[in-house]
């Protein structure tokens, strides 16, 4: 008898018995009267037992139905009646009166190989009343004590033995193991003569060798003397020895035991289906009663990673571990080896390597099947049939992108991080990798900086797709996006102008004084990009219309950065009401102003008393595409100390601003000097598209009581350089070759 002192699994109960069937019939048996009898093991000490259920589902009724339950009348102890265990639910039917009532299992021999016996009775009699059947519970144990045998250094053992093992000797009866797996049974108090037999290497001489050194004088039942047997370097062999008592369930005959079990925790029936970076849990749970004799495993992977293993294993013996060992490395999972006992195989290891392919899912199949106690899992039997198969499904994960259409510019994008529909998403984005490619193009690129493709220059194709990709194999739908096209802002060179006479100008009637107006654009030009706050200051296009109270803030000079022309613009006190010699409004007072957009100039009064004169600016072109920076070649000529502005903004579609940025500065500028207004862009901020761009450019920031003037004769060009008297004037501010600048 192997006794399976590792045997966890198997619980230290005996399962609850029902009631019995006397062997003579009681007339009565329909009454409801009797007992109903539990068996369950005897504790030992200390040590906690678990339910009878637990025992049954592992040895199951083949192990019960083989107990008798024996009754006794204390009246006449010498008669008692044997009870057959017939099934659960049953009572057995005794007449009322007071029983004594006991257990055993087994014939008790004088001596066997693997034959244990059980016995036991109740605590207390038992009162039987009519129409009543108490529960009895009998607390069974070892009846009979055994002896195994173990071998250390059995190579040596070998090289003097051959046909080796234990013989016990009681009276004319004999026993002999060869197989250590077995225990030899007999009965408590008796005391049998141990040997070791065997027959000699080479000559095949027999040995019986008694044993006798540091055995009990007496066994108790339950005892179990353990013999451990060593051959030393002389060849001499030597003997120790341990008793120990044993319980119900470490006795149970192999045979008792149930077929080994495979069941899947975690799965659908047998099937598991799951997402790529899911990492489900799930496990494979192998209940043996005993240590496994075999293994039966079909892999099918349709996971190309693992493929090399798809195949069926046989593994019978230890050797075959080194293959299953091999098996585990590669799956990432433990499995039982032969000669361990079952246990649950968790596949989660597994579960997190298995990939889909970049068209779908993976079917991946293990098939499995264990020999425990000389039974498969599949049949029940020596003989295995078909092996339980699981299925492993790994879908692909489903994620998508898109781009934000603020961002994207003129030469870099940046794609949104992808949205994961189906499977972990952080897990899934620590293996991504977002790509790009032109639209006409098949190649696909990694952006240059995660989620952002910054370019070297302004690409010629502006069309592009962006897409995911994960673990390089796994791709997103692809996202079209069409870059910002760079443009420059209309006349940036200050080369297109135009003029009129304001007393021939249609608006108004003709007279005598030859005034004029300048305008930024060519004559007849229908959707001028700039202008000016011209129309202010030549408002005064009537009677005394002369130059102290209308002239241009804003003209065209020679000696230009490049080019012809640039743009002059001049503090300017010229406006109507003026009178001379020294009078001047304050609302005349303003600033030389260049900028993008429209004028709208209100007046009220006369010419000589003019009355809530003032002009609005209409901010903004039509522009959508985003600029930087804003560069722009200047000088300056403040008279005494001045200040000039320039002002860009970003409109959208409502004239919200989407960013600006002002610069102003005192400093006189004699030469031509760059300057660069940068748009501060702040990373991580979104920007919407712009629909409109406002820049805007004064000569000084000093308007109405604060403004610095003088009265003199001022030159500017019309048809050629025209000067005219009491002007009054200004800082001036002159602008060349103004440029958007596009690095993002």
């Amino acid at each position: 008898m192997n006794i399976r002192h590792t045997l966890l699994l198997l619980p230290a109960v005996l399962a609850t018995l029902a009631a019995c069937t006397q062997t003579e019939e009681w007339d009565r048996a329909d009454s409801g009267t009797g007992i109903r009898v539990s068996l369950t093991d005897q504790p030992a000490p200390a040590e906690t037992r678990a339910t009878p259920q637990e025992l049954r589902e592992l040895a199951g009724d083949d192990f019960l139905k083989d107990f008798k339950i024996r009754v006794t009348d204390p009246a006449d102890p010498a008669t008692a009646t044997t009870y057959d265990y017939p099934g659960d639910g049953q009572t057995i039917p005794l007449k009322p009166d007071t029983y004594q009532v006991g257990a055993y299992y087994g014939d008790n021999p004088v001596l066997a190989l693997d034959a244990p016996y059980y016995e036991g009775a109740a605590a207390e009699t038992v009162d039987v009343a009519e129409g009543q059947a108490p529960a009895v519970s009998i607390a069974c144990r070892v009846a009979n004590a055994l002896v195994s045998v173990k071998y250390e250094n059995e190579v040596k053992i070998q090289e003097a033995y051959t046909r080796y093992g234990l013989t016990a000797e009681i009276g004319e009866t004999s026993v002999t193991t060869t197989d250590p797996a077995q225990s030899i049974y007999f009965r408590a108090g008796t005391v049998p003569a141990l040997y070791f037999t065997a027959q000699r290497t080479g000559s095949g001489e027999a040995v019986k060798l008694p044993l006798t050194e540091g055995l009990p004088d007496a066994y108790k039942a339950g005892d179990h003397l353990i013999l451990t047997l060593k051959m030393t370097p002389e060849m001499k062999l030597e003997i120790t020895t341990e008793v120990n008592t044993v319980t119900v369930q470490e006795t149970l005959p192999q045979e008792w035991l149930p077929k080994p079990k495979v069941e899947a925790e975690g799965f659908q029936g047998n099937a598991l289906t799951f997402t790529e970076t899911e990492l489900p849990t799930a496990s494979i749970r192998l209940t043996t009663a005993s240590a496994i004799q075999g293994l039966k495993l079909a892999l099918d992977f349709g996971d190309p990673q693992f493929s090399a293993l798809n195949g069926s294993y046989q593994l019978t013996k230890a050797e075959d571990n080194a293959k299953l060992a091999e098996i585990e490395e590669t799956l990432g999972i433990d499995l039982p080896g032969i000669g361990e006992e079952g246990k649950a195989v968790d596949l989660s290891p597994l579960l997190a390597k298995l990939q889909a392919k970049a068209d779908g899912a993976t079917t991946n199949t293990v098939s499995i099947d264990v020999l425990a106690n000389g039974r498969w899992s599949s049949t029940g039997n020596a003989t295995e049939g078909d092996a339980t198969t699981y299925t492993l499904t790994c879908n692909r994960p489903q994620f998508s992108v898109s781009v934000q259409p603020e961002n994207v510019w003129s030469k870099q994008f940046t794609i949104d991080e992808a949205t994961v529909t189906t499977g972990n998403a952080e897990a899934l984005k620590e293996k991504l990798v977002y790509q790009y490619k032109a639209t006409d193009s098949d190649t696909w690129t990694d952006c240059t900086n995660g989620l952002t493709q910054t370019f070297d220059s302004h690409p010629d194709n502006k069309s592009y797709q962006v897409r995911a990709l994960y673990r390089g194999v796994i791709a997103s739908e692809a996202t079209e996006i069409t870059l910002e096209t760079p443009a420059q802002l209309p006349n940036s060179g200050m080369e297109e102008w135009s003029w009129a006479q304001t007393h021939e100008d249609a608006w108004y009637n003709p007279i005598d004084a030859d005034t004029y107006t300048v305008y930024p654009w060519n004559n007849g030009d229908s959707a001028p990009y700039w202008n000016t706050n011209n129309d202010f200051t030549t408002r005064n296009r009537g009677t005394f219309a002369n130059p102290y109270n209308s002239f241009p803030a804003v003209s065209f000079v020679k000696g230009a950065h490049s080019e012809e022309w640039a743009v002059e613009l001049r503090n300017t006190g010229n406006g109507r009401g003026n009178t001379l010699p020294s009078n001047v409004l304050d609302m005349n007072k303003v600033a030389g102003e260049l900028f993008l957009g429209d004028i709208n100039v209100t007046t009220g009064g006369t010419d000589a008393l003019p009355s809530g004169d003032n002009y609005t600016i209409v901010k903004g072109r039509n522009w959508n595409v985003r600029p930087t920076a804003v560069k722009f070649w200047y000088k300056y000529a403040p008279l005494n100390t001045d200040t000039w502005r320039v002002n860009i903004q970003l409109l959208d579609a409502d004239n919200n601003v989407i960013i600006e940025k002002v610069v102003d500065s005192s400093t006189s500028q004699a030469e031509w000097k760059e300057e660069t207004v940068t748009l501060d862009y702040q990373e991580g901020q979104s920007y919407a598209k712009c629909a409109k761009i406002y820049l805007y450019f004064a000569s000084t920031i000093n308007t109405g009581e604060n403004l610095q003037y003088e009265k003199s004769s001022y030159s500017i060009w019309l048809d050629s350089e025209t000067s005219f008297d009491d002007v009054w004037h200004g800082s001036v501010l002159t602008i060349d070759d103004i440029s958007l600048v596009y690095d993002k």
